[in-house]
């Protein structure tokens, strides 16, 4: 017994997690890396109010973005976050980033040069060095395309957004950071492909994938 609890003690000793800090209080990680367990693809709901020109330019590569759940929900490493804000029951998707790795806010001003990210949010998703998709501000998703998205909770389970109308999503449909479907992050794609060299605002329909060879 005191064999395997060694062997076991030395095998976590090699997990490539490095603690990270925390403003005060708990210690939190710095910087999280994962064992390698496939990508996993997550929405990440930035407020309407920050979904500005004058907060987030759009047509930049997307860098960075922050919350409060990453950790918890387990967010890591090489996983894909699709940027999304919601106004008037309209879902918008900004764009995509892959992660480079999770840190504080405190590191991720350093790392970034700017003391603008959100004060609120104290974990950040930072991005790989090539950086994400160009943020789209104005792409809103038509009902009829935002109804075939899919969540999985943290138990598996498959769930659809909630609508309060046929055209309207609840307010809380998208907040926070929510794990999708391998065939919702594949109509994410597809809307991308579709739309990244269009700027001026627009609404994607199934008409408009149509047109251009996605289902």
């Amino acid at each position: 017994m005191r064999r395997a609890t060694r062997a076991l003690a030395r095998a976590r000793s090699r997990l490539p997690i490095e603690p990270l800090q925390q403003n005060a209080g708990a210690r939190r990680p710095t910087h999280i890396q994962r064992l390698s367990q496939g990508v996993r693809t997550w929405t990440c709901h930035w407020q309407w109010r920050y979904w500005r020109p004058e907060h987030n330019p759009p047509a930049q590569p997307i860098r960075a973005a922050g919350t409060n759940k990453f950790v918890e929900r387990g967010v890591g490493k090489g996983d894909r976050l699709y940027i999304v804000s919601l106004s008037s029951g309209t879902l918008y998707l900004g764009g995509r980033m892959t992660v480079g790795n999770i840190v504080s806010r405190e590191e991720g001003i350093r790392l970034l040069g700017s003391k603008s990210l959100y004060e609120e949010a104290g974990e950040w998703a930072i991005g790989e060095a090539k950086g994400g998709t160009p943020l789209h501000l104005r792409r809103a998703l038509d009902p009829r395309i935002t109804e075939r998205i899919r969540f999985r909770s943290p138990q598996g389970e498959i769930r659809p957004p909630f609508f309060d109308t046929p055209s309207m999503l609840n307010v809380q449909a998208t907040r926070g950071v929510r794990e999708i479907t391998n065939e919702t992050a594949s109509l994410f794609e597809s809307i991308l492909d579709a739309t990244d060299t269009r700027c001026e605002p627009l609404v994607v329909t199934p008409e408009l994938l149509g047109s251009r060879g996605h289902a």
